[in-house]
């Protein structure tokens, strides 16, 4: 999934189940900083060094198990159960509670579980976001894992082309994807997963099987999911909740939009929803809004390479340490060691 559903739907789906303007607004980003907190070295920032929390990776790192363990599995490919003997599998499933048997609950639910419990209102807020972001890619990720292996091998790409009614054979991805890409998550699909518009299909190489995927279903599916995992878990704070029959309809009209440039795709959700927010809020992402909040300007790095955070130094701000940016750190550090502390 992308900004339009991870910060987009997730902020509406928040504010739907009750949450303050305000506060659906922090979960959103959160969900989406997963995909843009490209910063792994310690950070000189006064006479401090602050260790971020690495939790989006793109390159030839992703070849390194370090990076696959630390990075892919625990925020965008996490395994439906306990990594314990080594024979489970790692291949994503989407969420579904089974009630009443905690003994066989998924590993994204019991994450949910501990996010929620968090203490602290701000890291908390934060710790939701990023479960839903994990929690959303248990659908565009499924049958995918996060670690490089034979079951995330794709083969024969076609998009189903609207216009015709027929599926059109994606020729370039397949012939560049399926040689030239490693079998990492979902590389070798390229973003065919993540396009909420999307309806498509592939081989599984490993399985024989073919797989067809509807994306607006898929997204719709776990739009309603998060829905109601917000909305069981806020009780105590909830106020006004609004039902998913007064959503389907225009989230759908969101997700099916088929425009390719996500700018175009972020637009039509300010436009339906934008309501939900203003004017007390402004339903806008910039990936940059809570570094500069916490660093101040000239933070705009897209990767690094080995030396290059030890050249950077920042000011320690007043109230730094209570800054969205660096409570985010802190919040995926706890995911990342709750769900690593369930691995082998």
């Amino acid at each position: 999934m992308q900004e339009d559903f991870h910060y987009y739907c997730t902020a509406v789906l928040a504010r739907a189940a009750g949450f303050t303007p305000k506060d659906a607004l922090t979960i959103g980003y959160a969900a989406q900083y997963v995909d843009d907190a490209v910063e792994s070295e310690p950070i000189h920032i006064g006479d401090i060094k602050f260790d971020p929390t690495r939790t989006a990776h793109l390159g030839l790192k992703a070849f390194e198990w370090g990076v696959q363990k630390k990075v892919f599995i625990p925020f965008h490919f996490i395994p439906p159960h306990e990594i314990v003997t080594g024979r489970e599998s790692f291949v994503t499933e989407r969420g579904k509670l089974i009630q009443n048997r905690q003994v066989n609950k998924q590993m994204i639910h019991q994450l949910l579980d501990e996010a929620f419990a968090e203490p602290d209102k701000e890291i908390r807020l934060c710790r939701i976001g990023i479960a839903l972001h994990t929690y959303a890619d248990t659908w565009s990720h499924m049958n995918f894992s996060g670690r490089q292996d034979e079951e995330n091998d794709v083969a024969r790409i076609q998009i189903w082309n609207r216009k015709n009614n027929k599926w059109k054979d994606a020729i370039l991805k397949n012939l560049v994807y399926d040689y030239f890409v490693p079998k990492i998550g979902h590389a070798q699909a390229y973003k065919f997963p993540d396009y909420p518009y999307l309806r498509w299909r592939y081989k599984q190489p490993q399985t024989g099987k073919t797989i067809t995927r509807d994306n607006t279903a898929l997204f719709l599916d776990a739009a309603v999911s998060i829905l109601n995992q917000l909305t069981s878990r806020n009780k105590s704070q909830a106020v006004n909740p609004i039902p998913w029959l007064q959503l389907e309809k225009k989230l759908t009209r969101c997700l099916s939009n088929e425009k390719e440039k996500l700018e175009d795709r972020t637009a039509k959700w300010v436009e339906v929803f934008g309501d939900f927010f203003t004017p007390s809020a402004d339903y806008h992402y910039d990936k940059l809004t809570w570094r500069e909040e916490a660093l101040g300007k000239g933070v705009d790095w897209q990767d690094n390479k080995p030396g290059d955070f030890e050249k950077m130094h920042f000011e320690l701000k007043p109230g730094f340490y209570r800054k969205n940016w660096v409570l985010f750190h802190h919040a995926a550090l706890k995911q990342r060691h709750y769900v690593l502390e369930r691995m082998l």
